[in-house]
């Protein structure tokens, strides 16, 4: 098998932020063949993965699709790389994928990376899904937030001007986990975060705002939900569960229990603050 350098052969006109490289090297072409839907798919001979040496990546296919574009797939000694590049040769997306080509996980680095032309970050992802959770994969982010000390973060997207516009992460709240999303503007500015359990439901622990909604960077609506019967339902007994903030000092709120809207006497009389 011969080597040569990405740069003379696959590799980007520039790397982008966070891109990982290996050494690359090129084999002896098994097959080349049209793809079904269009364009050309050339295999290379390379050794399997836990036989490659540290460091090294070998290309496996190189698809070249009609509109100029391609698709480089790597192997390495953990498993695959797949590349896409537009028809201009610009790194759009890095994905790393296990033996059987599947996405692969990691609670350390970015193992799912996705560009703007330009080369600043348009999404990056740990691997790991943000709905369904396995138990296994539960266990594995629990313990990742237990050694870090803090909230274990998905995925996260950016606005086209580098500023983060969306993360969700993994959380432990009232000891159960939970995802939190939070939603920033192209300055920097929350918009705001909700909380859901780890079947999509929208609630965070009791007396614990599940929804805020911002304003310039401000709260403007605070909302608390909890799940009853299998279904989300708005529930405070410490104060209104749905506010809204018109200005400073004029405040709306409205009184549920287990999901039953209340005057706000009433709700003080139910909860012992009559």
């Amino acid at each position: 098998m011969g080597s040569m350098s990405s740069n003379l052969v696959f590799g980007p006109p520039s790397t982008p932020k966070g891109c990982e490289r290996g050494d690359i090297n090129v084999g002896k072409v098994l097959s080349r063949h049209p793809c079904p839907s269009g364009g050309d798919l050339k295999k290379y001979e390379h050794a399997k993965c836990a036989d490659i040496s540290s460091g090294q990546w070998w290309v496996s296919e190189k698809k070249v699709l009609e509109d100029g574009a391609l698709v480089v797939t790597y192997c390495y000694r953990e498993g695959f790389v797949r590349e896409r590049y537009d028809k201009d040769g610009n790194l759009l997306e890095q994905d790393f994928l296990d033996e059987n080509l599947k996405q692969a996980k990691s609670t350390k680095g970015w193992f799912s990376k996705h560009w703007y032309p330009n080369g600043d970050f348009f999404v990056r992802e740990k691997g790991f899904p943000d709905r369904d959770l396995s138990e296994e994969d539960r266990l594995v982010i629990l313990q990742a937030i237990k050694e870090n000390g803090q909230d274990f973060p998905l995925w996260e997207s950016f606005h086209p001007n580098g500023a983060r516009a969306r993360i969700v992460y993994c959380c432990i709240r009232g000891g159960e986990m939970y995802l939190l999303l939070e939603s920033w503007n192209k300055d920097h500015k929350l918009e705001g975060y909700f909380f859901t359990d780890l079947e999509g439901r929208y609630c965070s622990p009791e007396n614990t705002p599940t929804c805020c909604r911002c304003f310039e960077g401000g709260i403007v609506e605070v909302d608390y939900g909890v799940v009853r019967g299998g279904k989300t339902v708005f529930h405070r007994t410490n104060g209104p569960a749905m506010s809204t903030l018109y200005a400073p000092g004029e405040e709306y709120g409205r009184y549920f229990l287990e999901g039953i809207e209340y005057t706000k006497a009433e709700w003080e009389e139910k909860v012992g603050r009559a």
